[in-house]
């Protein structure tokens, strides 16, 4: 198992890095193909795998996505307005009355028309005439608004967010391992499929030497046979025996044709070459093939299991669903941050209406307490 592990890690890059198959990766007809070269072949054309290493990839985006919540954020916003009409804060030009100091009273009071004859204020619609008034023209208090710019840059740095911040970060780095996983685990069975292809070929191609004997076995047999019959030390039935015998051995090696051609065409197929691909494989030729690997006679399970990646996939999978449970307990919990922008607008109103671009800086804290969602974040 660890060798078979060793051999994934070797052999992974080629299928992270892998294209299809290109004219030039295919086997000439009559080449010699080994276990490992067949090994190479499916690992970088298998489709499966390239899309498991794409997903490793998507995984280590989301890390990183997930680290820069971190950092500061700086965003900047801005608009342009139309506005069909100005503002104006007076309806008419307005007439204002104005006090002047008396020294008698020590005080400001309203200086009003007062009647020559008995020297009392000059009294109109029941309301007294002030001397002095201070003309207001409408037009100094219109504002024109009709084209309105505007915008602000945010700078934004949480503090505290309930540890959905660090939780997600787990999680993206929990789904990286399990993205991995998942992809050693299909490598190892794109290896166990070419395995069993591949020895099933050479199997196959033994059995037929073997089928192809036998059948020269029973023809020679038929022929002296049919040489006894004629010559009256054998009977009819000798003869017929023998023949259902090579008849059935024929069929057997038919059988067997049949069977190792289609075996070569999985063989290529899970090589990712087309399926009637002609290689001859280095192993089925041999008279004897040696086994490097010793036969386990004992297994320390807990090896076993911890060199699963499927079961190693489960526990990423448990613990990421525990890091779900922190940022769900996220929601109902304050979230604190620092907040800093500055904002400008044409036109402005800092030193009076002015349409020319003016800002000001902010700087402050932003707390959100959830209170009551009826039960929403709870549930």
């Amino acid at each position: 198992m660890a060798k078979r592990r060793l051999l994934i890690a070797l052999l992974a890059p080629l299928a992270l890095g892998a294209a299809a198959v290109s004219p030039s990766d295919i086997p000439s007809e009559g080449s010699v193909m080994s276990l490992e070269q067949c090994r190479q072949l499916a690992l970088a054309n298998n489709k499966e795998l390239r899309r498991s290493a794409q997903q490793i990839k998507v995984a280590g985006y989301e890390k990183d996505q997930a680290f820069a919540a971190y950092l500061p954020s700086l965003d900047f916003a801005g608009g342009y307005m139309y506005n069909q009409k100005g503002i104006s804060v007076l309806e008419s030009d307005q007439l204002l009355p104005i006090k002047s100091f008396n020294p008698e009273t020590k005080g400001y009071e309203f200086d009003f028309v007062k009647n020559p004859i008995d020297g009392k204020p000059v009294m109109v619609d029941g309301k007294p005439i002030p001397s002095q008034v201070a003309y207001l023209p409408k037009e100094a208090l219109s504002y024109d608004l009709h084209n309105v710019f505007f915008g602000a840059v945010t700078l934004t740095q949480p503090i505290f967010m309930g540890g959905k911040i660090v939780a997600m970060n787990k999680i993206t780095g929990y789904a990286e391992q399990l993205a991995t996983a998942m992809h050693d685990n299909s490598a190892q069975d794109v290896i166990y499929a070419v395995d069993a292809a591949y020895w099933q070929v050479v199997s196959l191609k033994a059995k037929q030497k073997l089928a192809v004997s036998y059948v020269n076995l029973l023809d020679t047999l038929s022929h002296n046979v049919s040489l006894m019959v004629k010559e009256g030390v054998a009977t009819k039935r000798d003869q017929l025996t023998v023949d259902v015998k090579l008849n059935s051995a024929q069929i057997d090696l038919t059988k067997v044709d049949n069977g190792l051609v289609l075996s070569r065409m999985a063989l290529a197929q899970v090589c990712g070459l087309p399926v009637h691909t002609v290689f001859t494989l280095a192993d089925e030729d041999a008279e004897t093939i040696s086994t490097t690997a010793p036969v386990a006679k004992s297994y320390d399970m807990q090896q076993v299991y911890a060199s699963r990646d499927d079961l190693r996939a489960l526990e990423l999978g448990v613990k990421i669903y525990k890091e779900k449970e922190t940022v769900a307990r996220a929601s109902m919990m304050p979230n604190l941050a620092l907040v800093g922008a500055y904002s400008f607008s044409n036109p402005n109103m800092f030193d009076g209406f002015q349409k020319k671009f003016n800002g000001m800086f902010s700087v402050g804290a932003m707390l959100t307490i959830p209170i009551w969602h009826w039960g929403s974040n709870y549930n």
